[in-house]
This record gives structure tokens, C-alpha cells and sequence, in this order.
């Protein structure tokens, strides 16, 4: 009986020292998120670095240019990555966009978009509002006052997954030859790749996941059609 009693309490005693503390379930999990975020960061770093030889190829790396990718989920649009060599047009700005919105919202309907816009600012808002969905008030707090946008759906593995953008306050810079270079590059195919597969791990697209995705916006918004 002695030496069954004292097997048990040796047993029990190994199980408790092998037993991870709460301090040391905490620690690891904390390591872990820390660990995650280095990765997130990784990625959407690699990304940048990406859409900057990809704006260099495509002759779109100006300091009047700019180059976004996006991912979509949850019937929005994340950023993933930007980049220009114009400090004032690299900043994220609202971070998600509509579907049915801009250059970026035909683009995912028609495959590419190719847009024109006026050089006042006044027209340029109206412009906005009145044909590419943007809600009324929204144009005249947008940053880059782009005159030329070209855009381009990105497909991968038979699946659409997302939308890059460029843009120029430069007019005819942003335009048709530059999705024809753009699409020649198998840098554009690694970003295509990358979107498929690790866009879910970025940090923007991960802090969306948590966030309640807004209402759906009129469909086909961009089209309406009207004069200046």
C-alpha cells in the first residue's frame, strides 16, 4: 500500500511540474502575438517593396505618382500596400474602400479601368460624386488629386482577389500601356500570387476581420451618369 501511495504522489507530482502555470501559458501566448505581428509586418513590407519595382517598370514612380493594392474582403476593399516616392501620397488614407467606388469598383466589374479626371478641384469633386460613387462631401477630403487612374483587377488561380491601382496627378500618365506593361511583368504575377495567398495575414486585412463590415453600398454607384 506504502509503495502504491507513493507511485501515485510521484505520479502526480510529475504531472504537476510538467503542467504549464498560467504566468507561462500567458507568456507564450503573448510570444506568440508578438511573433505574428513581426510576420504581418513582414509581409505588407515585402508587398511595398513589390508594388515599388512594379511602379519603376511601369514608368510610374514619379514624384506625382502612386501605386495601391488592394485585397477584397468582406464585400469591402483593404489596402495592402502603397507606395510613392511623394511622402504626402504613400500615407494609407481611409485604409478600406466600397465595392462599388472609384476606379478601384469599376475595375472589379470590368476587369481594368482607365479614368481621366478634370484639373480644378471644384469639377473634380462633382466629377467624383457624380459618377464614381463617391457620398457627397468625400472628394474634398481625399489627399492626391489624381488626374489619370488605371486599375486592374487581380485574378489568381481562377479567382478574383483584389484591385491594384495607379495613379498620377500628371494627365495620360496612368493609362492604358500602363496595365499592358504591368500585366507583361512576372513581378505582377508574384504580387498576384502573394494576394492569393497571404493577403489574410496583413495586419490591415486582420483588423478588418474584427471590425463589423459596413452596409453594402447602391449597387453600380459608379455608373450614374450625368453633366458637369
Amino acid at each position: 500500500m506504502v509503495a502504491v501511495s507513493l507511485g501515485l504522489l510521484s505520479l502526480i507530482l510529475q504531472i504537476t511540474l510538467q503542467r504549464p502555470t498560467y504566468m507561462e501559458l500567458s507568456r507564450r501566448e503573448e510570444q506568440a502575438v508578438i511573433e505574428s505581428a513581426v510576420k504581418s509586418g513582414a509581409i505588407e513590407r515585402s508587398l511595398t517593396v513589390l508594388i515599388r519595382y512594379l511602379a519603376e517598370h511601369c514608368s510610374m514612380a514619379g514624384n506625382n505618382d502612386r501605386v495601391s493594392v488592394y485585397y477584397h474582403h468582406d464585400q469591402k476593399f483593404v489596402m495592402l500596400a502603397r507606395w510613392s516616392q511623394n511622402p504626402g501620397f504613400a500615407t494609407s488614407g481611409r485604409g478600406t474602400y466600397p465595392i462599388g467606388q472609384g476606379a478601384i469598383g469599376e475595375a472589379w466589374e470590368s476587369r481594368s479601368a482607365v479614368v481621366e479626371l478634370p484639373a480644378t478641384r471644384a469639377r473634380w469633386n462633382q466629377r467624383l460624386e457624380r459618377h464614381h460613387g463617391f457620398p457627397k462631401g468625400t472628394a474634398a477630403n481625399l489627399t492626391m488629386h489624381s488626374l489619370s487612374i488605371a486599375a486592374l483587377r487581380i485574378a489568381a488561380n481562377g479567382e478574383s482577389v483584389g484591385v491594384v491601382v495607379f495613379e498620377s496627378t500628371v494627365k495620360e500618365r496612368a493609362t492604358q500601356d500602363t496595365l499592358d506593361t504591368l500585366e507583361g511583368s512576372m513581378l505582377y504575377a508574384t504580387l498576384r500570387e502573394l494576394v492569393a495567398t497571404v493577403a489574410t495575414l496583413t495586419p490591415r486585412v486582420q483588423e478588418a476581420s474584427k471590425t463589423k463590415p459596413p452596409s453594402a453600398p447602391e449597387p453600380e454607384a459608379w455608373r450614374e451618369m450625368g453633366t458637369e
